[in-house]
């Protein structure tokens, strides 16, 4: 059968969009009287404007099209099942330690969640790749975008992610925040998810990273040494550490004292490692700051450690402390991450310089 041309204007493609969220959305148009609908991924997002701008995108890709009389002509793709690609994974896992296993599980869960059981092409991993785009990070882009194509290239189909690139991304620190921002924050987390708030408290106390803090046991917390015991098989620095707890810090902390000391602080029952996932508080903590109207872009769970950082030299707290107290691997690092918070010793400028 012949196949002929028909390019499609954006006149002829319509976009169906509600402002409920829980109907589906969809681009079409029609032929021979019949309506075409293609739905895409769009409505795997919960957001209404991240979800219009990809049914906009969604639109663009079906701008010029091929038809038969009255069907798509459709190449065969070379695919991958999404069992080959998960089988990709367990091959190797055992060759990494325990924190690379879990970011590869945690992106090997949601790459092949976003399929739904289908089939793994070039085409369906260049949209979830655009769809990446638009929901995360340009940063989280170019880590799922590695290690999708480590796992690819372990069973020698590399080539299925030809076309998709790492961005061009600058990582710029998330702001620590202001008095003001700290008091509406701990009003609504505290009274909204007092675990979230317990995990921010470690985080702003202790200088405990995401993933540090979740991997934490009762006895890790040394009560009468006034100490947290970091282990190296945790910390981001391969090195053991002690990070001091203050004393606004201890009296919260003295609910763990008749806890078994294996249980895990921030235990869970329904994960299979026993423990909440930092993923699963980073995400809390990101609905919260987008319900109370922060910048999501320029402000994340991160934003208390630098908090708690800015605040230790405010009070008094000289650099070569907070590199202990952090874990800085030297003072020029501690200086180098402080310079990138904005701390400089220019406040008395402020106040000394002459008038013009």
């Amino acid at each position: 059968m012949t196949i002929e041309k028909k390019f499609l204007s954006k006149s002829e493609i319509k976009l169906y969009y509600t402002r409920d969220l829980q109907k589906k959305w969809f681009i079409f148009w029609y032929e021979s009287k019949k309506r075409i609908r293609k739905y895409g991924q769009v409505n795997r997002i919960n957001d209404y404007d991240l979800r219009l701008k990809a049914l906009e995108e969604l639109r663009n890709k079906y701008l010029t099209v091929s038809l038969k009389s009255d069907e798509f002509s459709t190449p065969v793709e070379e695919y991958l099942s999404c069992k080959d690609f998960i089988d990709s994974f367990t091959s190797k896992k055992h060759l990494w330690k325990e924190s690379t296993r879990k970011l590869y599980r945690v992106i090997v869960y949601q790459f092949t969640s976003w399929h739904q059981g289908k089939n793994i092409t070039n085409s369906s991993i260049k949209e979830y790749f655009s769809a990446l785009l638009v929901t995360h990070h340009k940063t989280s882009h170019n880590i799922y975008f590695r290690v999708i194509k480590s796992l690819l290239k372990n069973i020698e189909k590399e080539h299925l992610i030809k076309g998709v690139s790492a961005v061009r991304s600058t990582k710029t620190p998330a702001m620590y925040l202001q008095p003001h921002q700290k008091r509406i924050l701990k009003e609504y987390i505290s009274n909204n998810d007092p675990q979230l708030w317990l995990f921010i408290n470690f985080m702003y106390y202790c200088f405990l990273r995401p993933k540090e803090a979740v991997l934490l046991k009762v006895q890790d917390i040394l009560f009468d040494d006034g100490k947290v015991f970091v282990s190296k098989s945790i910390a981001k620095t391969d090195r053991d550490r002690f990070p001091r707890i203050p004393k606004a810090f201890t009296s919260i902390l003295s609910q763990f004292k008749n806890k078994p000391i294996e249980d895990f602080i921030f235990k869970s029952n329904r994960a299979y490692d026993g423990h909440v996932s930092k993923y699963t508080f980073t995400r809390r903590h990101r609905e919260i700051l987008k319900k109370l109207g922060f910048n999501v872009g320029t402000y994340s769970l991160y934003s208390w450690r630098h908090t708690a950082a800015i605040n230790f030299i405010q009070a008094g707290g000289t650099a070569e402390h907070l590199q202990i107290q952090m874990g800085h691997a030297t003072i020029a690092q501690t200086g180098q991450y402080l310079r990138q918070m904005g701390v400089n010793d220019l406040d008395k400028l402020v106040e000394i310089f002459p008038e013009i």
